[in-house]
């Protein structure tokens, strides 16, 4: 190794030591983002659907950047100046380290919105509205950004938060770099000062304080948030891991860099490469956890595969002579069954399903809180309500035609509503992940209603000309239905689908003006004496044509599909715990 070390002269530090760094750096490098290349192939898949892949990467990718930079500093010696690494600490990193801690705020949203689905499983996102006419002034693009505020998730208003931050943080360092004399000859204060000395000084500040505030604020905010998840993924427990290694790298840099007592080891290991371990951490941590997710899960998938071939052999042959199997086949079997234990039957499922009682809520509960994916259990309950109330509705009209119409329109309402809020991609918070080909026939179905009610618009036609209709950013007496956020909708405005009866005894107003679905505007339309007759109420699907394809089996194609992903996986995993739980309490009572 070079005697002299990291002495910031302007030779490179090639020995042994600095060649081994950036050797040791290109193949994590290269190591790293053969594992991100997996996580994006595979950012379908069940086990990666619920995480936010694209931030996940970014902040991964931004933080090792400057974690690669980290590996290099120590043979570029002197070539990285201070006013360099006075950006990258003060930029950089802060922003890196904001990211990854906005996708540590992942689990914490999806749990949330996991337990809003049980309590209110009939919200769905609107669609962006298509701005009509030519653009206004400074009002309409604050009218613009109220509009998106209201309409947008957590997640984006958590990430708009962190953009603030970063755009603060910028300004902030620009200033004090213009503006400081420690960097360059010009400036307001301080005085020229020699490279060693220029890494040290307040100006450097603003890089500890972010730090600190994403470090030692939200991430313990994070961790004491998310206490009382306990999802099966260990997704709690990565996030745990990657708070805690951030922790540390603050503290250890500001002892090296204004301590004495260190200067014999910052020699070879700079003050910043105490940051080097905990990104190391955070980054693996972040990768390997869903990794392992996908490779159990395929592995369990090949099991179950394995295990229905069995079952469905013995049940073709019961009398099969168990002596005429070979040996080696039957300790293979032996061996398999006790590694997979027992298939509980698809019926025990449905028995549950049309139960609809505790032991169906227990499963709801454990879906959401437990695997985090409960709009699959919603969607099958939904459907099977679906299926009873349409079939009762139309063939207690099949007698008259225009009370068939008056129900068929009515139960399109109510396939609507379940479609936009548990299927469609783009309006489902958690939309259910059914086949392509599926997916593509209930669009063609409820693609184009969809797209009229979720639009963002109130109830009234676009032939109004008043004044608040061109330019409603102006106006300053809207109604207070449009001021309310989507999710603020009573228990009034809402069609009840558990109290859905014969369509004709359920209103007494024309087909027009029944909305059903969880739209304030759309409401107001239904519920505003004199709606029927004024050109402000009408109704976004009046006068559409309901497709002939539509009637009390269109979700039967997805129903199934669920079903089977809920019975192959969530439904085995709930009986084993439930298994395991009863053994324990028969064990505890027995020790007693």
């Amino acid at each position: 190794m070079n005697p002299n070390g990291f002495d910031l002269s302007p030779h490179a530090n090639l020995d042994g030591w600095g060649i081994s760094h950036v050797i040791v750096g290109t193949l994590y490098t290269l190591i790293l983002w053969a594992a991100c290349f997996y996580v994006w192939v595979n950012r379908e898949h069940p086990m990666l659907r619920m995480r936010n892949v694209p931030l996940m990467l970014l902040a991964i990718n931004c933080l090792h950047v400057y974690l690669y930079l980290l590996f290099v500093i120590y043979a570029m010696n002197g070539a990285f100046s201070c006013q360099w690494e006075f950006w990258w600490m003060s930029i950089y990193l802060p922003i890196g380290i904001g990211l990854f801690q906005a996708q540590n705020q992942q689990l914490l949203l999806v749990s949330r919105q996991q337990a809003e689905l049980v309590i209110r499983d009939e919200v769905y996102k609107r669609l962006p509205a298509r701005p009509k006419g030519s653009f206004g002034g400074p009002k309409y693009y604050l009218y613009r950004l109220k509009l998106w505020w209201r309409d947008v998730n957590q997640q984006r208003k958590y990430e708009a938060y962190i953009l603030v931050g970063m755009v603060i943080q910028f300004f902030a360092t620009l200033i004090l770099y213009t503006m400081s004399r420690r960097f360059h000859p010009y400036g307001i204060w301080g005085k020229p000062v020699s490279r060693a000395q220029c890494r040290h000084g307040w100006e450097w500040a603003p890089s500890i304080i972010w730090q600190g505030l994403w470090n030692y604020v939200l991430g313990p905010y994070s961790l004491w948030k998310i206490r009382d998840v306990h999802d099966i993924y260990h997704w709690r427990l990565q996030t745990i891991i990657t708070i805690v290694a951030g922790l540390p790298g603050t503290p250890l840099w500001l002892i090296s860099v204004y301590s004495s007592s260190f200067a014999p080891l910052i020699k070879y290991w700079i003050p910043a490469f105490w940051f080097v371990p905990g990104m190391m951490t955070m980054q693996i941590a972040t990768l390997d956890f869903p990794i392992y997710q996908i490779i159990v899960h395929r592995r369990q998938a090949h099991e179950r595969i394995r295990a229905l071939q069995e079952f469905d052999q013995k049940r073709l042959n019961p009398f099969e002579d168990s002596n005429t199997e070979g040996t080696a086949s039957v300790k293979a079997r032996s061996s398999h069954s006790k590694r997979s234990g027992k298939m509980f039957s698809m019926e025990s499922l449905d028995k549950c399903l049309v139960a609809n009682s505790l032991e169906t809520e227990a499963l709801q509960r454990y879906a959401s809180s437990m695997e985090l994916n409960g709009e699959n259990i919603i969607f099958l309950t939904r459907v099977l309500t679906f299926t009873q109330q349409c079939s009762a509705a139309f063939a207690a009209t099949c007698n008259s035609s225009s009370d068939f119409r008056r129900a068929r329109k009515t139960m399109f309402r109510v396939a609507l509503n379940i479609f936009m809020t548990l299927v469609h991609t783009k309006t489902a918070n958690y939309p259910i992940n059914i086949e392509s080909h599926i997916y593509t026939s209930l669009e063609a179905i409820f693609g184009a209603a969809t797209t009229l009610v979720a639009t963002q618009a109130n109830c009234r036609t676009s032939t109004l000309t008043s004044d608040s209709d061109v330019t409603p950013w102006e106006d300053h007496a809207r109604p207070d239905y449009f001021n309310k956020g989507f999710n603020t909708v009573s228990e009034e405005q809402i069609y009840p689908m558990h109290s859905l009866g014969s369509p004709g005894t359920q209103r007494n107003r024309s087909e027009s003006s029944e909305c059903i679905v969880t739209s304030p505007e759309l409401a107001m339309c239904a519920d505003t004496p004199g709606a029927e007759d004024g050109p402000e109420a009408k109704d976004p699907l009046q006068g559409m044509q309901i497709s002939a394809d539509f009637d009390e089996k269109v979700f039967d194609a997805a129903y199934r599909s669920i079903r089977y992903m809920v019975w192959t996986e969530t439904w085995q995993r709930y009986m084993n715990l439930k298994r395991r739980s009863a053994s324990a309490v028969t064990v505890s009572e027995t020790r007693v």
